[in-house]
């Protein structure tokens, strides 16, 4: 006959405890955790080798529309035969040539879903799959007649020679409108909801946990956070405080 101490000591080896049991239970959350940490961080950065290819792209094209228009970049409006403004850069058909091919046709201001940015793309707010949710072109440093939607005629464009420091002005930069602004600058909010056009020239950080994306007229792509941008504003002149940096004005005046 079998003691209450040999039947306990058979029943112990072939289960578990309540404590290994929670032990166990730890191990598969904290790993689970571990693993989805994981996937957010490779996505993360599968996000920003997508969009930076993107709005690498854009100023690949810019150049080159540079080269067909006698050193002179893509405007930031387009305008009609009748001088009527019918669009942004985007719309800009040689510049497209250059972005996508010869006879290239954007319906829409839709974007092939090659160029979107994908958190763009996932967030699905309001006009994701065109370009003014994904990037903006930057518009500071013009002033006075013809800076507006309605001057008509007006061709707002840098000249490549007019570009003092090419490696720090801003050329594109990931953005909620299709013109990026000084302005715009620090209206971003750490919440999803901030996704989609805006048409305020909102600069969007949105990649490398709070960051902006931005190419520079040479060409380079790179990281820029709220706070860097709004120190231009510093040692500057109140009344034209940030504007007047090279990274929104190109021409240095």
């Amino acid at each position: 006959m079998k003691t209450r101490s040999a039947r306990s000591k058979h029943r112990s080896a072939g289960a578990f405890t309540l404590v290994e049991l929670l032990v166990v239970i730890l191990i598969i959350v904290v790993l689970t955790a571990l693993s989805f940490m994981g996937v957010r961080k490779f996505r993360g950065m599968a996000d920003k080798v997508a969009a930076t290819r993107s709005i690498s792209q854009l100023q690949i094209a810019n150049a080159g529309y540079a080269a067909d228009h006698n050193g002179r970049y893509v405007p930031v409006y387009v305008f009609d035969e009748d001088k009527l403004n019918t669009g942004f850069w985007f719309n800009n058909a040689s510049f497209l040539s250059n972005l996508y091919g010869e006879d290239t046709i954007i319906k829409n201001n839709t974007i092939p879903p090659g160029m979107l940015d994908p958190v763009v793309m996932r967030a699905k707010k309001k006009d994701h799959d065109k370009y003014f949710a994904n990037f903006g072109y930057n518009h500071e440093g013009f002033s006075g007649p013809g800076t507006g939607w309605g001057n008509a005629g007006t061709v707002q464009a840098w000249r490549v020679s007019q570009i003092v420091s090419p490696e720090r002005s801003c050329a594109f930069i990931t953005c909620t409108s299709a013109i990026a602004k000084y302005n715009g600058r620090s209206l971003w909010k750490d919440a999803a909801a901030v996704e989609g056009k805006t048409g305020d020239g909102k600069i969007a950080y949105r990649h490398a946990g709070g960051k902006a994306l931005v190419v520079y007229f040479d060409g380079h792509v790179g990281e820029i956070s709220m706070q860097e941008i709004e120190q231009f504003d510093r040692h500057a002149e109140p009344s034209m405080r940030g504007r007047k940096h090279p990274f929104w004005n190109p021409d240095g005046k």
